[in-house]
């Protein structure tokens, strides 16, 4: 009985106490956006072991380690509910998947939610035909666009209903985002930022991802006003780095979470990576969707600007 407890408490063990070690080793930082399923995993095995009371200490004691990082994102800044006479604009981001086999029926599935403002991640030049092709089979519902430069499916694009003016297009290796003014019908302004860092698979490109993680915080932090920053982070709420990320770039979180996007076969299970942040205004209504050939969810929120 105690081998058998012994092999079913490992996985969710390992994760919670390898979490440990996020501050020198990227398996570490990515055993911690992981270690709340560790922790969760190991409720199995504490529950069979009523009669081994040192069992039961030891894995309490590993659930806590598990847990403490997602207990402490309890405390991270949420944004304000706006008041019930705020301008509601309706934002979606997703991962496309630069492999994706299906991607015309991908693009129509993050269409179809009918977002004012809609950010595609890992798009490619061939997308554009795509939209262009369903725009003009329903109608001309994003005319104002802005595209990263090619480069091999890994691009950033933004879709607006609204008129977008000031936009940059970063497209450097510390750095892959797009910034654009966005108009909303009564004049009101804000700041959208398309953003896709590195995922830490790797001790390179754990180092990059911190990098470009500096270089979007100075970026925001810098920009006037009202601001949404949303895309494919790599970053979940409980990473190390999440608490210093949104210190630096003057952010918060939606109002109401956000919600599990990767990997996309898990669901509601997995874990949330991609987010809308902001500043200056509210982001609340965040849900995610299905999106065929990625394994990226995509989320939808709306965004509330006073008037």
């Amino acid at each position: 009985m105690g081998l058998g407890l012994a092999v079913l408490a490992t996985p969710g063990a390992a994760l919670c106490w390898l979490s440990l070690c996020a501050p020198w080793w990227w398996l570490g930082e990515v055993s911690r956006s992981l270690s709340l399923h560790g922790a969760l995993w190991l409720l199995l095995p504490l529950a069979c072991c009523w009669r081994r009371p040192w069992w039961a200490i030891v894995l309490v004691l590993t659930i806590g380690i598990g847990a403490w990082p997602w207990l402490l994102t309890l405390t991270q800044p949420r944004l304000p509910i706006a008041g019930p006479d705020a301008i509601s604009i309706r934002a979606a981001t997703c991962n496309l998947c630069r492999a994706n086999p299906s991607r015309a029926a991908a693009v129509a599935e993050v269409l179809n939610h009918d977002a004012d403002v809609v950010a595609l991640i890992e798009a490619h030049t061939s997308d554009r035909a795509l939209i262009n092709d369903y725009a003009r089979a329903t109608d001309a519902r994003w005319p104002h666009q802005l595209w990263s430069t090619p480069n091999d499916g890994n691009d950033l694009a933004l879709l607006s209903r609204l008129p977008l003016c000031d936009t940059q297009v970063l497209n450097e290796p510390d750095l892959y985002s797009l910034v654009a003014t966005v108009t909303a019908a009564n004049g009101s302004r804000f700041t959208a930022v398309v953003v896709h860092t590195f995922s830490p698979k790797g001790a390179a490109n754990a180092a990059l991802q911190t990098r470009q993680l500096q270089r979007l915080a100075k970026l925001t932090a810098a920009l006037p006003g009202p601001v949404v920053v949303l895309g494919d982070f790599n970053l979940a709420v409980g990473s190390l780095r999440w608490d210093d990320f949104l210190h630096a770039a003057h952010l918060a979180r939606s109002a109401d979470g956000e919600p599990a996007t990767w990997p996309a076969g898990l669901g509601d299970a997995g874990i949330g990576i991609d987010h809308v942040l902001g500043r200056g205004l509210g982001v609340d209504g965040t849900a995610a969707f299905a999106v065929i050939g990625s394994d990226h969810r995509g989320v939808l929120a709306r965004i509330l600007l006073s008037r």
